[in-house]
């Protein structure tokens, strides 16, 4: 597993749509139409496009038909240096694709390659990143849909078909990758906590906080993790990677995206990040809050057995995910607060992050085994 220094960037910087355009024309052979236009879209670590309304200029012969929209995907610091990390990335949701989980394919460049480095700002040094283009997938994103417990079952059902899909995947360079944000790194974010607390990012208070969490997590989950189930995890099922269409309480799933973050690991943790940025996207005083876990956790099982002893140490895993979160989203600013950047987006989980965790750590844990319906 890689290492990460206190400065290590994680997140793409900003980049120019005119960059983006160029890239596209010199790369793609796509030139803007009549109404053509980029739109900035969400991202916490790569730079996304939606490419809008764009035509062939004849250069591309692997472009075939051009579609309405494509995702011009610039990625982070963290995929460039894992070699072989984006190819890996198009092997996964091929097999994925193909065993029927609806994610974006990679458009050939006028070169035949899937992706390349391309230089995406002119600062010293410059920024020369892993950049490829998307196909745009319809449907709408979790925190636009819409919650209720029909979508929490879904998306229960979705992550269990992941792993019945990713059941026999095997890739190398995902056997080396680690996210920098993944509960296999408390070490390192112990190291980050302290550092924040010592220039004053945060106080005593929080920093005690954090560490309690994730020294429990450390002692009961982490040394006797080879206990638990392991496989290929997707690693981030929150909000914004998960497409859906809805027709009154009907729901289908159109389209799971960014394999960035996958890795080998417990199984578990996918579910625990998905109760984990519902119930952050959710008002505490909604009546439902406390039911979100039951849905997911029931959507999944619906699909395919989850071990008791997984499902126990649910909520400890998902308190010590929230740490790392609200950790790694001041690292984040920090290191993004010198290039000038807007950190509304990586700051969302400090809104109500910080008094979640105060709950989720008071919580009585049967309590909670009996609400989500643990056995």
């Amino acid at each position: 597993m890689h290492s990460f220094t206190r400065e290590d960037p994680t997140q793409a910087p900003r980049v120019d749509p005119s960059v983006a355009a160029e890239i596209l024309e010199r790369c793609y052979g796509l030139v803007k139409g009549k109404s053509g236009h980029l739109l900035s879209l969400t991202g916490y670590e790569d730079v996304n496009f939606k490419v809008v309304d764009h035509e062939s200029n004849g250069t591309n012969e692997h472009l075939g038909n051009v579609e309405q929209h494509y995702v011009l995907k610039i990625s982070n610091p963290v995929e460039n240096r894992t070699f072989g990390l984006v190819e890996a990335q198009d092997l996964l949701a091929a097999d994925v694709r193909a065993k029927g989980i609806p994610c974006a394919e990679s458009i050939i460049r006028c070169d035949g390659k899937i992706w390349a480095h391309e230089q995406v700002t002119w600062t010293d040094p410059p920024d020369i990143l892993p950049v490829r283009l998307l196909s745009f997938l319809p449907g709408a994103m979790l925190e636009k849909i819409g919650y209720s417990p029909e979508v929490y079952f879904a998306l229960g059902t979705l992550i269990a078909d992941f792993h019945l899909a990713t059941a026999n995947f095997e890739n190398a360079t995902y056997r080396q990758h680690h996210p920098y944000l993944c509960l296999e790194r408390t070490e390192d974010f112990l190291d980050e906590i302290d550092y924040q607390l010592s220039e004053q990012i945060i106080d005593q208070a929080k920093r005690d906080l954090l560490v309690n969490n994730i020294s429990e997590f450390r002692t009961r989950f982490l040394a006797q993790r080879d206990r638990f189930e392991h496989g290929f995890i997707h690693s981030d099922f929150n909000e914004t990677n998960v497409l859906l269409v809805r027709n009154g309480r009907d729901v289908q799933v159109t389209g799971l995206l960014d394999f960035g973050d996958s890795h080998y690991s417990c199984l578990v943790f996918d579910l625990v990040s998905a109760v984990l940025y519902m119930m952050l996207d959710r008002d505490r005083n909604d009546g439902e809050w406390w039911t979100i876990g039951a849905h997911l956790i029931a959507g999944y099982q619906s699909r395919r057995t989850l071990p008791t002893i997984d499902a126990q140490h649910i909520l400890l895993a998902v308190r010590t995910r929230l740490c790392l979160s609200l950790a790694y989203g001041l690292r984040t600013a920090r290191l993004r607060k010198r290039e000038g950047g807007d950190c509304s987006y990586v700051l969302k989980t400090q809104s109500n992050g910080w008094e979640v965790l105060k709950i989720l750590s008071e919580a009585d844990e049967e309590e909670v085994g009996r609400r989500w319906k643990i056995k």
